[in-house]
């Protein structure tokens, strides 16, 4: 129901207009009548309407003033103005103000009633719209986070908010417990807007994209403790990127450490804002980002090396025993979703090794000997169920085709949406994420074993635009596919040619 506040200086008129048609039938409720301009901006400060009706000539302050006074408060707002002879001047007012119609009194029943349904029309198409709108805002938002937006949507997308790419993107996760304080409006008021909150069983989470510099981060989430004091809450930060392609890194690890801790439980709420970077410098930042690189390349001398050099980060940057744990934990997910042949029993194993860890040492020696099962067991062993195997099978097969996940589900005769929530459930992956890792796995294989152009390997793959295949092979990998071959070609070992 639509709320109506009519404004006139006589209370003959004020009834009238309250009867004069069927409010609640067209949908509308006369919420505030009001005698005077002043008393009728006086509601509006505390409450809100839908349409205002008034009359244009009042005491002391004008229904043309008012108008003005009103457009202050809520710019589109649909308004009606009322007079009881007609007057030129004041319709060219009222049209300039933006008022959806001039009514001369004694005011015509059918008239009025034709403007309320055009108003209510109005209304409809613009909730619709607004609704609409939300919709596609949060599924950009959630595409974004999840790797599955290409470049031309992302840019589409920063356009129709009239934002431009950030230097630093950084994946905040608040998760309240026994509240649902609401944290949008904190947010869009300290210039983020990708924001989204869910209700997940008996807890309220908020996801929020930052967009800065290390400091302004920190200021952010002091901001966040401020509105939620006196709450039960766990605040996660993930890795801070400058790419906004590598947003769904930060995620990752930001829902990686949330995991953790609900895992192992958290004494206070303090406690559980998990910073990985814990100086404001910016070469404190562990090389997060490095080491999955060197894990997709699958160069294993490099991705020793970058586990080495991440251990040593932390040791000079004196970490605690808690988030040299918390990193552990990251580093172990992050290999064990690149190799499927290790199994949920290294899995188990894992965690309470982490948890029972004494020293910084016995958790780095624990890795580098997954590290060395891997080596000494190429042959991937799947924990997948029967229906990914199939999906997996497929892609391995048909990667160079114009596959997607609506053929494959097709293929295997289940429902597309189905298919998509287990495969990424078992893989850590989407769908598209797989393929693309597989993809530029046999791109790496093809550089370095023959001596085909690099577009001509592009092509072979299943990637028809050498831009996009340039792009991804980069993104996933970190150089360029002439770098990669100009780096592994004298060096080369056998890469793992299967997922």
């Amino acid at each position: 129901m639509y709320k109506v506040m009519l404004v006139d200086d006589e209370y003959m008129i004020l009834e009238g207009l309250k009867q004069i048609i069927p409010w609640k039938e067209l949908g509308f409720e006369v919420v505030k009548t009001a005698k005077r301009a002043q008393e009728a901006l006086d509601y509006l400060k505390e409450e809100t309407i839908d349409l205002l009706i008034t009359d244009v000539t009042m005491p002391k302050m004008s229904g043309i003033d008012l108008v003005k006074k009103v457009r202050e408060i809520s710019p589109e707002m649909p308004i009606l103005i009322l007079s009881g002879y007609q007057e030129f001047e004041y319709v060219k007012q009222g049209m300039e103000l933006g008022v959806k119609g001039y009514l001369v009194k004694p005011v015509d029943k059918k008239e009025l009633e034709e403007k309320v349904k055009q108003i209510k029309k109005e209304l409809l198409q613009k909730e619709r719209f607004l609704s609409h709108k939300e919709m596609y805002y949060e599924t950009m938002v959630q595409k974004w986070l999840n790797d599955e937006i290409n470049e031309d949507e992302f840019l589409t997308f920063l356009a129709e908010l009239n934002l431009t790419i950030a230097s630093s993107y950084s994946v905040i996760i608040v998760n309240q417990a026994d509240n649902s304080i609401d944290l949008e409006d904190y947010a869009l008021q300290n210039n983020q807007p990708f924001v989204i909150q869910y209700d997940i069983l008996s807890s309220n989470q908020t996801v929020i994209i930052f967009q800065g510099v290390r400091s302004e981060l920190n200021q952010f989430v002091k901001g966040i403790e401020s509105q939620l004091q006196g709450a039960t809450f766990k605040i996660i930060l993930g890795e801070s990127v400058s790419d906004w392609e590598n947003v769904y890194e930060s995620f990752e690890k930001a829902r990686k450490l949330l995991l953790f801790q609900e895992f192992y439980g958290a004494k206070e709420a303090s406690q559980m804002i998990v910073n990985l970077t814990q100086t404001d410098e910016e070469e404190a930042k562990l090389h997060f980002l490095s080491f999955n690189k060197a894990l997709m390349i699958g160069d294993m001398p490099t991705i020793k090396e970058e586990l080495q050099h991440i251990y040593q980060q932390m040791t000079e940057f004196r970490y605690t025993p808690e988030n040299v744990r918390h990193v552990t934990f990251l580093l172990f997910t992050d290999i064990y979703r690149q190799y499927p042949s290790l199994d949920k029993e290294i899995y188990d194993k894992t965690l309470n090794k982490i948890h029972l860890s004494e020293s910084m040492q016995e958790l780095k020696q624990w890795l580098n000997h997954i590290l060395d099962i891997i080596c000494d067991n190429p042959d991937v062993s799947k924990r997948y169920s029967e229906l990914v195997k199939s999906a997996v099978t497929i892609i391995s097969k048909d990667y160079s085709k114009d596959l997607s996940l609506k053929t494959v589900a097709e293929e295997l005769h289940v429902n597309s949406v189905y298919l998509g929530q287990l495969f990424k459930k078992e893989t850590e992956r989407s769908f598209s994420q797989y393929l693309n890792q597989v993809r530029i796995k046999k791109a790496q294989y093809a550089l370095l074993n023959t001596d085909k152009p690099i577009n001509e390997v592009g092509y072979d793959i299943g990637y028809n635009n050498p831009t996009y295949f340039f792009k991804m092979f980069r993104k996933l990998n970190g150089l360029t596919p002439k770098e990669f071959r100009e780096k592994y070609i004298q060096n080369y070992h056998s890469f793992d040619d299967e997922e």
